[in-house]
């Protein structure tokens, strides 16, 4: 992450954007750096980490699991209002609107291992991570995506 959150005040400030709409969205910037370029002096390795696999379950866990927010909100955050932010036609189901749709389980207990990252990268802090709330698979452009 860039800049990375320092301490308990950054994600507290983060979380008080979240409940009271100064943050109006949510996105991850999957950087999926080879293990050869993160294996170097932390000042020296590019910025980043994969994300995309984990961006669900890992917010529904911190915030709605933890009652930060609900998860209608949290589905809000990662659909309808980036695409409303970015002028995209995605982020609702409707009529012609594209057919990329996500199954998630809010209520799925799960370990995320390295064995199940299928990005070509697998730099994560995350790898050992409990969380609550899993994707199961995704519809993109109308074609079934197996998550798991």
């Amino acid at each position: 992450m860039n800049p990375p959150l320092r301490g308990v005040k950054d994600v507290e400030a983060l979380r008080a954007g979240l409940i009271d709409g100064t943050i109006d969205c949510i996105a991850t910037d999957h950087a999926p750096h080879s293990e050869i370029d993160k294996d170097v002096e932390f000042d020296e390795a590019p910025a980043g980490m994969i994300g995309l696999e984990t961006a669900f379950a890992q917010l529904h866990t911190e915030l709605v699991a933890k009652g930060v927010i609900d998860l209608l909100d949290l589905v809000k955050l990662l659909t309808v209002k980036p695409a409303a932010a970015l002028s995209l036609p995605g982020g609702r189901i409707a009529r012609e609107a594209p057919a990329d749709l996500v199954l998630f389980d809010p209520a799925e207990e799960w370990t995320f291992e390295k064995r199940l990252i299928r990005s070509r990268s697998k730099n994560t802090p995350l790898v050992g991570a409990r969380f609550t709330g899993r994707v199961q698979g995704v519809f993109l452009e109308g074609k079934w995506q197996s998550a798991v």
